[in-house]
């Protein structure tokens, strides 16, 4: 068949042996032929892939192993409609050229034969090679018979075509892709690209393009390669599909990050492993008023520079400990920008032992900041004005107890019962005022961090002691009080009137809400420093009223009454106290059943 072939005589079987050898050998792609194990055919692109590895050649005779291992197996004739593919192959035919990346392919043809196509995801930039081999073991008759034969059942499709855009022949997998051929057929109506093109210059020239092209739901990549020799040129397709599913699919996932980033209230930037930006959201824009496209694709030194040159130095720091795989935690850091406050987090992404890249999120907390400071300037207020005030009731409150006092000894002639009655209640509500006020200046110096703790070698079994004697008078009637306390003295460093404070607060507690049964101190000495506790048979407290029930000026509400007691400072001084003696308190508690309060001391205060 020949470029004079008229168009209503179109040939729809394989192309001849000898235009093929043309079409193989001017193709990038590339092709081996095998009978067995024996090496029948390559073309130019495969020999010098198979043939030059850097610098040194190998004998034609030393079939490369993953060759071998292409055709090993059950050969098998049939009419291939895929590739089996048989393995990634990623190989450097030049030292200055790009890597030859793509998948090898094992075709099957009839009488054993088997063709390997390495179908490439990055095609080489390279003409012809250095070295092609000339002793091939068959004749030229036999070769191009096989290259018919490879044309036939090659699953990609094949095509010859004039500079008038007719179509002289195309193999099966070609008719099977764009349909039945017929002679009024014109290249153009294939692959439409192909109109603005001429074609005659395309032959003439020899000139190679690269068309993708989409037929019902298949991609391709066509090779359009003019061979001036032949008058004609060749299309090789290569189908793409998998690959187009997965960069629909890639693409889509991007699509959906950057809608999601988009909505995102703080800026997001992402880095990869060149140190390139390849993506950021809006708000990074706004943030620093800069267009996305003077950021995407540029150096993240460069932009750090121009943005933030201050930080420059602890990036590139960051970046190399990244690298190297010495840091792989987040960095988070706060720090003042313009006339503003932000929030630095840089985390990097390590896949297994390698580092892809960063993601760096910015947060502009300029008023969260503002408003942190207004609630501690509130809070400092609110502090002084409790110490101010607590100062200025107790020394009213303390003559007022000390002359019911008086009064009550009758150093000023006798009392009537009426009066020593009413007098005894001045003195109470008097002492229970000054308790609050003295926990209201406690609070205020906590909060203030100004309390001070007098350390000492503590006993704590005395301390208790001395407490109990303080509450035994408080018990209702049917309570007892009861004491599991060493013989021996259990020594911490603590403050010792602040630990009876502590105490004083709990076994205080458990005799008011403690109605019937015992309450129960208990003391030991630990590896680790002392525990003290406070046991009682009381109303109990529910689960929902536990997470509050340390908290200033929360009171848990009694069972089947309206009714609280007490100022619900008291547990809330005991957890303070505390925890500025390094320590603990823990609590369990069930309605009904009773409560448990256990105070954990270190050695070292």
């Amino acid at each position: 068949m020949n470029a004079e072939t008229p168009d209503n005589a179109m040939q729809t079987a394989s192309p001849d042996g000898s235009a093929l050898l043309g079409l193989l050998n001017s193709l990038n792609l590339p092709i081996w032929i095998f009978s067995g194990q024996q090496l029948v055919f390559s073309n130019k692109t495969a020999q010098a892939i198979a043939l030059v590895v850097g610098h040194d050649l190998i004998e034609p005779a030393e079939v490369p192993a993953y060759l071998l291992r292409a055709i090993a197996g059950q050969r098998q004739a049939k009419r291939c409609t895929s590739a089996e593919e048989i393995g990634y192959y990623e190989h450097r035919p030049y030292a200055d050229t790009p890597p030859l990346v793509g998948t090898l392919a094992r075709h099957d043809l009839p009488g054993g034969q088997v063709t390997v196509t390495l179908q490439p995801s990055v095609y080489p930039e390279h003409e012809a090679p250095p070295y092609l081999r000339e002793d091939e073991p068959v004749s030229k008759d036999e070769r191009e018979r096989q290259m018919a034969l490879f044309a036939e059942y090659n699953p990609n499709p094949i095509l010859r075509f004039d500079s008038r855009g007719t179509i002289l022949s195309a193999n099966s997998s070609a008719i099977q892709a764009f349909g039945e051929l017929s002679g009024r057929v014109k290249l153009g109506d294939l692959l439409p690209q192909l109109n603005k093109l001429n074609l005659s210059q395309i032959i003439s020239a020899g000139e190679r393009l690269v068309i993708e092209h989409r037929i019902g739901l298949r991609y391709f990549d066509f090779l359009v390669r003019g061979v001036p020799e032949l008058s004609a040129g060749h299309i090789y397709g290569t189908d793409i599909s998998k690959r187009k599913i997965a960069e629909e699919a890639a693409q889509a996932e991007c699509d959906k990050l950057s809608t999601m980033l988009s909505d995102i209230e703080e800026g997001v930037l992402l880095v990869n492993s060149d140190n390139s930006v390849i993506e950021t959201n809006a708000f990074f824009c706004r943030f620093f008023a800069i267009d996305r496209g003077a950021i995407i694709g540029k150096d993240v030194f460069q932009l750090t520079a121009q943005l933030a040159p201050k930080m420059l130095p602890r990036v590139r720091q960051l970046i190399d400990d990244f690298t190297q795989l010495k840091r792989t935690e987040p960095y988070v850091i706060q720090r003042q920008y313009r006339d503003g406050e932000v929030l630095l987090r840089v985390n990097p992404i390590v896949l297994g032992d390698r580092y892809l890249g960063l993601v760096a999120n910015i947060l502009d907390v300029t008023e969260l900041v503002a408003a942190r400071k207004l609630a501690e300037s509130a809070n400092q207020s609110k502090t002084q004005f409790l110490a101010n005030m607590s100062h200025e009731l107790r020394t009213p409150l303390t003559i007022i107890n000390g002359f019911s006092e008086v009064l009550l000894e009758k150093s000023f002639g006798p009392l009537t019962e009426q009066q020593e009655h009413y007098l005894k209640q001045i003195q109470s509500s008097g002492q229970h005022l000054l308790a609050i006020i003295s926990d209201l200046l406690d609070l205020a110096r906590i909060e203030s961090g100004r309390l001070e703790l007098d350390i000492k070698d503590c006993d704590l079994g005395l301390a208790c002691r001395e407490v109990m004697l303080m509450i035994e008078p408080r018990l209702r009637a049917n309570v007892t009080l009861t004491q599991d306390l060493p013989a021996e003295p259990v020594i911490v460093p603590a403050d010792y009137l602040r630990m009876k404070q502590v105490l004083l607060n709990l076994l205080s507690n458990a005799a008011k809400f403690t109605y019937e049964g015992h309450v129960n101190v208990w003391l030991r000495q630990t590896a680790d420093g002392a525990e003290v506790g406070v046991d009682d048979t009381g109303i109990g407290i529910g689960p929902e009223d536990l997470d509050r029930l340390f908290k200033p000026f929360e009171q848990v509400q009694e069972k089947n009454t309206s009714s609280t007691q007490g100022t619900g400072l008291g547990l809330a001084l005991c957890r303070e106290i505390v925890y500025a003696h390094k320590g603990r308190i823990e609590v369990s508690s069930t309605v009904d059943v009773g409560s448990s309060f256990r105070v954990i001391l270190p050695k070292a205060g």
